[in-house]
């Protein structure tokens, strides 16, 4: 619950210090990109393991494929499930709840364009037949909390039990998405990582000025030469963009 409220915090902060103005979207993934750790696979393994020490390595790992005989290991799907509810009716807008799900779907691999069907195995359908009553439980434990208390329970409550299958699709592929997407992915990334550590502001601050390489205006004042540089570097970045562009997802 710390640890979510931490990483919450710490994801903001970090967006916060960017040009893109919605901080939900850092806030909003942060919080809640763990919370399918209700999942019994974790539960049991943390349960089993929290007096045993990283040298206990071989012993923590047959508890662990144990518990994978049961349950799925897996908790991004089941943390972006819940945040589908959570976040629904709130004030956000549709756009901003995909993209969070999209962050916290892909929290522990890559963010993409779309989320579609999640397989189901026998293991998965165990985890979400537990957890179905565990997001009971931990609601009452967090509803009332202030970082928490926004959220729609009810909503997940009653809709998380429903079969997982996710039917998003950012509808949007600008430039300033992508790089809003992929800021964001960083910040939830270093906040997750950071907030086992104490948190330290930067001292210093690096600022370049680009602007002589997005004003084309400036180019009839330009002698030849300096003219195909530009140009130049417009090809360049044009190129850029379309190889980026062309491998968003």
């Amino acid at each position: 619950m710390k640890h979510l409220i931490v990483v919450g915090k710490k994801s903001e902060q970090l967006f916060a210090e960017t040009s893109f103005k919605n901080q939900k979207i850092a806030f909003y993934s942060g919080l809640l990109h763990d919370i399918g750790k209700i999942n019994p696979w974790y539960q049991e393994v943390f349960i089993a393991t929290q007096d045993m020490t990283k040298n206990e390595y071989q012993e923590i790992k047959k508890i662990q494929e144990k518990e994978s005989e049961k349950f799925v290991r897996q908790h991004a799907i089941f943390s972006a499930w819940a945040a589908k509810y959570l976040l629904s009716e709130i004030g956000l807008a549709y756009d901003v709840i995909d993209k969070i799900l999209v962050l916290i779907y892909g929290h522990h691999s890559t963010i993409r364009k779309s989320l579609g069907e999640v397989k189901r195995g026998p293991q998965f359908k165990a985890s979400h037949e537990i957890m179905k009553e565990s997001i009971h439980e931990f609601s009452s434990q967090v509803s009332n909390i202030s970082e928490f208390s926004e959220l729609n329970w009810n909503s997940c409550l009653e809709f998380f039990p429903y079969s997982v299958l996710f039917d998003l699709e950012l509808n949007s592929s600008t430039p300033d998405d992508f790089l809003e997407m992929s800021m964001a992915f960083s910040c939830l990334l270093q906040a997750d990582t950071g907030s086992f550590k104490d948190w330290q502001t930067p001292k210093f601050e690096l600022n370049i000025d680009t602007s002589s390489l997005v004003k084309p205006k400036q180019m009839r004042d330009l002698s030849s030469s300096a003219k195909i540089q530009q140009e130049k570097m417009g090809d360049m970045r044009n190129r850029f963009q379309k190889e980026v562009m062309g491998n968003f997802d």
